[in-house]
């Protein structure tokens, strides 16, 4: 399990600029809740899940995702993945 910024006791009140830098390069725009990684364990310890080993699960809000379609087009360039208007 590879956990994302996860809002616990521990954090306290982290103020709200240093919680927009926390949760502004997420996808979901949030920190994480104990429960969103406890659900992540849960299903790892299903059945659900039994055919799946040697992983590591990112639970991280999308943290590690791309940062745009961009980031997902090939080098050359997909123009059918471009979120950028044409020139």
């Amino acid at each position: 399990m590879l956990p994302g910024n996860v809002r616990t006791e521990g954090l306290g009140e982290p103020g709200e600029g240093h919680l927009r830098r926390m949760t502004a390069p997420t996808l979901l725009g949030r920190l994480g809740e104990t429960v969103d990684i406890a659900h992540a364990v849960g299903f790892l310890a299903s059945d659900e899940a039994a055919f799946i080993t040697g992983r590591t699960l990112t639970v991280d809000g999308g943290r590690t995702g791309p940062e745009s379609l961009d980031a997902l087009a090939p080098a050359g360039g997909d123009p059918s993945l471009s979120t950028t208007a044409p020139a």
